[in-house]
């Protein structure tokens, strides 16, 4: 049915929402049309950076451009693409390079600088971001300037100062654990989510395992765990083997131990993929 209030939420990030291989990306992406099922609207702000190539974003930079931004003074253009997905409104500044260093600051101000005129028309009841560019923080500090609320979407455990926090009034996150870890950090009011995955998504359509699969460990994420089943598997001859998948990130975490890995014929090392299956 219709909400008794339909509230306005407006999403921002250089971050890209449509950025398929993106954890974060895809559950804001969830969270929002769910919104709009619900009655509400939503709209998207949002650049080109993203974690690994892949093709909705091919398909989204693949559109026309809506529009020119341009900045005469140090001779920029950039592209600005339109696009409606799932009920939300986008709007997309195409950065030079998707890659996080390579963002130029002209370019962020481009994308901050049409964050606050769709702001100013939009005027969302609720701001919503994630990451930790520059411009999240100015469009949070906007957002409470001009009486709405700001909400950040905290995906992982990298937050890990209060000041991470100051821009925004409360902090979203996708489980309980992360909630009572980021609560030892600030006492920003915290939400956790249930789960924004659909589970048809990532329910393989028969079972025939090969592998104990682990998801983008890391140093802090279980990567030690891993290494010393898997050692103690081959010493003493059990059958099993492991599948390291990788994410952002990743690789360069694995590097360091290639030696041990090199030494243990029971685990595979595979690409980053959008599709978990």
């Amino acid at each position: 049915g219709i909400p008794l209030l339909t509230m306005k939420f407006l999403f921002y990030s250089p971050h890209a929402l449509t950025d398929s291989s993106s954890g974060a990306a895809r559950s804001v992406s969830a969270l929002l049309a769910e919104l709009v099922a619900l009655g509400h609207d939503a709209f998207a702000v949002t650049g080109t950076i993203a974690d690994q190539d892949n093709q909705l974003l091919a398909r989204l930079l693949a559109l026309p451009a809506a529009d020119v931004l341009e900045v005469p003074e140090v001779a920029i253009k950039r592209d600005l693409r339109k696009v409606r997905i799932n009920g939300v409104e986008h709007c997309v500044v195409c950065f030079d390079s998707n890659k996080v260093l390579s963002l130029l600051a002209v370019e962020e101000a481009l994308l901050a600088q049409v964050f606050r005129q769709v702001f100013d028309e939009f005027q969302p009841h609720v701001v919503l971001t994630f990451g930790g560019f520059s411009s999240n923080y100015l469009a949070g500090f906007y957002a409470r300037d001009n009486g709405s609320q700001a909400v950040l979407y905290a995906a992982t455990h990298n937050y890990v100062d209060a000041s991470h926090f100051n821009h925004v009034d409360k902090v979203v996150t996708p489980s309980v654990a992360l909630r009572r870890l980021l609560d030892t950090v600030s006492t920003k009011p915290k939400l956790a989510l249930s789960s924004l995955v659909r589970r048809e998504d990532v329910l393989c359509r028969t079972r025939e395992p090969e592998f104990i699969t682990f998801i983008n460990p890391t140093l802090s994420k279980g990567l030690m765990l891993i290494l010393t089943l898997a050692r103690e598997c081959q010493k003493q001859h059990r059958p099993y083997r492991f599948l390291v998948v990788e994410s952002r990130g990743t690789r360069a975490t694995l590097q360091p131990f290639a030696g041990q890995l090199s030494e243990l014929n029971n685990l595979m090392i595979g690409s980053n993929t959008a599709d978990v299956r």
